[in-house]
């Protein structure tokens, strides 16, 4: 069987033995290429940028997801103050607020409201400014008065003032029938003649007629102090 690694040199001369046959060096040539090319493979390893890693994707369950619209409610309808405000504007402003719409009354208990109150003034509402939440059946009243014309302090207050009633007429004092016997006059007694009139006895004492008896000439209830007939005695 020939050598497939070629002819076996001759010994060394002196005699002296190789200590390597020719397959223990083939090995360990081939032992060191070996190791020198791992070597070069770690280091090109080592210089090699960081390798790329691709992660498949794993495929997992399905999720369903359900988009909600999110609604937000409406602020609650306030009554707004509208004093002041003529009616028209009382109407614009709350017109949204109810289906009913709006009801006028005179403010005044003595004033009639007329059909075209447009421009009068709102004295008092119901409900009042800022009341909510405010449902649309609500029924909104106003009071009104005529343009520059001043609210009263209370709703249904009279704007005139009542005439007062006329003072009964007094009834005239019944005059008394006169009395023959205060009459001072009579007939013409002796002497003088004519009728006579004693203011007092003191006159009738300086004409000379006292004492005066009643049908004397000049007698008269006023001289007669005791009534009994006879005056100045």
């Amino acid at each position: 069987m020939n050598n497939p690694y070629g002819p076996v040199p001759p010994p060394p001369a002196g005699g002296a033995t190789s200590t390597l046959d020719a397959n223990q060096k083939t090995v360990l040539g081939c032992g060191v290429m070996a190791a020198v090319g791992l070597v070069l493979v770690l280091v090109a390893g080592a210089c090699s940028p960081d390798p790329v890693v691709k992660e498949s994707a794993v495929p997992g369950p399905t999720v369903t997801v359900t988009a909600r619209e999110t609604v937000t409610a409406a602020p609650a309808a306030a009554m707004p103050e509208v004093v002041g405000a003529t009616f028209a504007d009382a109407q614009r402003r709350t017109g949204a607020l109810t289906d009913d719409g709006m009801t006028a009354y005179s403010a005044y208990a003595d004033v009639d409201l007329p059909t075209d109150h447009s421009d009068w003034t709102v004295c008092f509402q119901s409900p009042a400014g800022g009341t909510a939440p405010l449902p649309r059946q609500t029924a909104l009243t106003v009071h009104l008065v005529a343009a520059g014309t001043k609210c009263p302090a209370e709703q249904g207050t009279k704007l005139h003032k009542p005439k007062p009633a006329p003072k009964p007429k007094p009834k005239p004092t019944p005059t008394p029938a006169p009395d023959d016997e205060d009459d001072s006059s009579s007939s013409t007694g002796g002497g003088g003649g004519g009728s006579a009139y004693y203011r007092n006895c003191d006159a009738a004492r300086a004409a000379g007629a006292a004492p005066v008896r009643r049908g004397d000439p000049g007698y008269g209830r006023h001289l007669d102090r005791d009534g009994d007939g006879v005056a100045c005695e």
